[in-house]
């Protein structure tokens, strides 16, 4: 309700009860002059029932359509109010009924990339052992090339030392057991018997 309206409602009010009170007085000022007479006083029953049926009627021809307009906005405001709080509730319902959607599916997606997670580790850890036996046996060969080549080497190494020996042995036997020319042609026999050998 605005200001005007208020002010005047309470105008048609203030004139509306006017007469009762003015009809109220005029009783109490008469019921001195007639207090011997004990029955009803139908002239004052009858102002009561006028400045009544006044009032009654100023209520209902002024109040009356102020009143409903008032009570039907706030009707209207009302069925807004729960028109929107109905709207909010089955919005919430529809985020609801997604949001458990949502946790079901992500409960399945979960389970489905912890198994793919789980076949990449399987997947990796194979890889890796395999790579781990190509190189181990890679190693393996190159170490018994390693040795093989090393044998090979302290074999002939061996053989070279032995034949260094053997000539510096013979060197001295015959440097001991003969003098001048025979020395030279058994040294010179000697080491043309080796240089064969060598050449063999």
């Amino acid at each position: 309700m605005t200001s005007a309206s208020v002010r005047r409602v309470a105008t048609w009010l203030f004139l509306a009860l006017a007469f009762p009170l003015r009809a109220l007085a005029e009783a109490e000022a008469g019921r001195g002059a007639e207090a011997a007479h004990h029955g009803p006083d139908w002239a004052t029953l009858g102002k009561y029932g006028f400045a009544f049926a006044v009032v009654f009627v100023a209520l209902v021809w002024f109040v009356g359509p102020v009143l409903r307009k008032h009570y039907a906005s706030r009707h209207d405001e009302v069925k807004a109010d729960i028109e929107e709080a109905a709207a909010a509730h089955r919005e919430a319902e529809a985020r609801l009924k997604a949001a458990e959607e949502r946790l079901a599916h992500l409960t399945e997606e979960t389970g489905r990339l912890m198994a793919e997670f789980r076949g990449l580790g399987e997947a990796e850890r194979d890889a890796l052992a395999r790579q781990g036996a190509v190189l181990a046996q890679k190693v393996r060969d190159e170490m018994d090339f390693s040795l093989s080549q090393a044998v090979k080497m302290a074999r002939t190494e061996l053989a070279q030392s032995v034949v260094e020996r053997a000539f510096a042995l013979a060197e001295q036997r015959v440097a001991a057991e003969a003098r001048g020319p025979v020395r030279d042609a058994l040294v010179e026999k000697v080491v043309e018997g080796i240089t064969a050998k060598k050449g063999a």
